[in-house]
């Protein structure tokens, strides 16, 4: 990154291949950055600003894929640290918010419209001005926990087909009903003991859910007045 703002080879590569392939434009999603390292957010910011800048000429459109954040030091300041969204909204196009991966310490949904009024708030809090320009990317898929001495722990990411297929075989009698809903409004979620006798917990968005969550958060940015005859743009991530 820092390299980046002083050597031109690295923009010029990103224009020639541009020009090569006649690209539409290009999104700068680079992910994790040390956080740590001095001014490092507004060296990122200059270095987008550079390549946006070398882009406008051939009339391309410049984007950059922002990792979920919903303060200036929130739990993820690890890996989204070097993304300062004060700085970078004034350094594209359009933008992507990475809105997946909600939970990670602990079992939930991968995305949910708690969580999605958290990331409205602060992008609203850090570039109000773009957020007619932001493309909202949501999970196609869900994770799993498991419990090891009391606590749980994240295991893996899992697709939809693999969570139905899953849960459509584990016995009745091993499910805790108690802390399971096949029906959830927005992220089905089961608890079960496998034939280890090992607890384990999956979450996962159905396409109803997401049918769900993206009916109720168009209705969500309608109430917001930077939003007024703007078009909620989606993007999915499948892993």
């Amino acid at each position: 990154i820092i390299q980046g703002t002083t050597h031109q080879s690295y923009i010029a590569s990103i224009v020639q291949e541009v020009k090569r392939l006649n690209y539409d434009g290009v999104i700068m999603d680079l992910e994790g950055a040390n956080s740590t390292t001095p001014s490092i957010g507004q060296y990122f910011a200059t270095f987008n600003q550079k390549v946006w800048a070398a882009l406008k000429p051939l009339h391309k459109e410049y984007g950059i894929a922002l990792i979920h954040k919903l303060n200036d030091h929130d739990d993820y300041y690890g890996i989204n640290g070097f993304e300062d969204w004060r700085l970078l909204g004034h350094a594209a196009d359009f933008l992507v918010i990475m809105a997946l991966d909600q939970s990670y310490f602990t079992p939930g949904p991968t995305v949910s419209i708690p969580w999605l009024k958290q990331l409205l708030a602060y992008t609203l809090q850090t570039m109000p001005q773009m957020l007619p320009h932001i493309v909202w990317e949501l999970p196609f898929y869900g994770a799993t926990w498991r419990l090891e001495n009391g606590n749980w722990v994240f295991n893996s990411g899992i697709n939809d087909k693999v969570a139905q297929n899953l849960i459509a075989n584990i016995p009745a009698a091993q499910i805790d009903q108690t802390t399971s809903n096949m029906n959830d409004a927005t992220s089905v979620h089961i608890t079960y003991t496998d034939s280890s006798g090992i607890q384990r917990t999956v979450w996962y968005p159905s396409g109803k859910n997401l049918v769900n969550i993206i009916t109720q958060f168009r209705q969500i940015l309608k109430q917001t007045p930077q939003f007024q005859h703007s078009q909620l743009a989606v993007g999915f991530w499948y892993r």
